[in-house]
């Protein structure tokens, strides 16, 4: 049976996840967690102990809702021109 997603708006940065855990926040398997993350897709875990890994809440965080990335403009003049 699956447990309920916990809710990362009241819960503080430093908070600890599951993979299980944002992989429901995310909509996606476990396995693609640990994917993402080993794929700099999204932040490495907090490995605690051997066998234990966890997500920060600020990297789940930042994650679900990534900063805008404004347009690069060109650095050369004409070429601006140009393309006006």
């Amino acid at each position: 049976m699956r447990s309920e997603l916990p809710n990362i708006d009241v819960m503080p940065d430093s908070a600890l996840l599951t993979a299980e855990e944002v992989g429901g926040l995310m909509n996606v398997t476990p396995n693609t967690i640990y994917r993402w993350s080993n794929e700099g897709k999204i932040a490495k875990p907090v490995r605690i102990g051997n066998y234990c890994t966890r997500w920060r809440v600020s990297d789940v965080r930042a994650a679900l809702n990534p900063e805008p990335v404004a347009p690069r403009k060109s650095p050369n003049p004409q070429a601006q021109r140009a393309a006006a």
